[in-house]
């Protein structure tokens, strides 16, 4: 995913029903088709290391991104920020860090902490550097189905929806998982974010994203961890957020 200069606000972000805020953490993401997938696996592990092996630029990101030192208990909540900035993936022309195309290996890695299973990022960006899972070597970020096969290859329950609004209703799909990857286009590129449904109040925390965070003040809700944006529906969250045009993926993991 392509991090993009932060906007402008927009026009009318003091409006009740609407906000116009800065966008950040953003990355330009392709898709491999429409439709929707599940997959199950059996017990969850730990990211395969038989996906592949790595060649030239990807063995030294896995070194560098290894040498990095993570606090494998705490959310990812801004890839612009140390250490998440520093991480590499793919491309090697300055394109690669991940500030500029991080926000789907960050999503994943959020997920996962969620899930109680925490990965180091160098081992999740490796499996998307050998399983194909890279949009244009990385410069364009991570490709939806990437992290679809990267869960379903770890032994969770995944499904896999396309053009969610379309089908099905977001908030819906995230409350019955609990964890949802949702991938949307704004109007400068896309983003991946990571979702958690807390179940004691009924909303949802969403992570790794400036427009979130703008929603969420705007509402007057305030996380107590000071990590992660609070909404009372993704859906509204999307429909009333001037600078995002439409969710072109939804991934929930169980």
């Amino acid at each position: 995913m392509i991090y993009e200069k932060e906007l402008e606000e927009a026009a009318g972000q003091n409006e009740e029903d609407t906000i116009g805020s800065e966008v950040g953490d953003m990355c330009e993401v392709g898709s491999e088709g429409v439709g929707e997938a599940d997959g199950e696996g059996g017990d969850t592990g730990e990211v395969g290391s038989d996906t592949g092996s790595g060649q030239g630029g990807q063995d030294s990101n896995y070194d560098h991104n290894r040498s990095i030192d993570f606090d494998m208990t705490a959310f990812i909540d801004d890839q612009r920020q140390w250490p998440a900035n520093q991480v590499r993936m793919g491309a090697t022309d300055g394109r690669n860090e991940g500030w500029y195309n991080g926000c789907g290996w960050v999503a994943a890695f959020n997920a996962l902490m969620l899930l109680g299973n925490p990965q180091h990022p160098a081992d999740i960006v490796r499996h998307f550097e050998t399983d194909g899972g890279m949009v244009f070597g990385g410069v364009l970020g991570t490709y939806p189905h990437a992290i679809e096969r990267l869960f379903i290859s770890m032994g969770y329950d995944v499904s896999h929806t396309l053009f969610p609004s379309a089908t099905l209703n977001i908030d819906d799909a995230i409350r019955k998982s609990g964890t949802g990857i949702l991938a949307y286009a704004h109007t400068r590129a896309a983003h991946f974010i990571m979702v958690e449904y807390r179940e004691e109040d009924g909303r949802f925390i969403i992570y790794n994203d400036n427009l979130a965070r703008a929603r969420s003040a705007h509402l007057g809700l305030d996380n107590e961890s000071g990590v992660g944006a609070v909404v009372d529906s993704v859906d509204s969250f999307l429909q009333n957020t001037q600078q995002i045009l439409f969710p072109f993926s939804l991934i929930t993991i169980s």
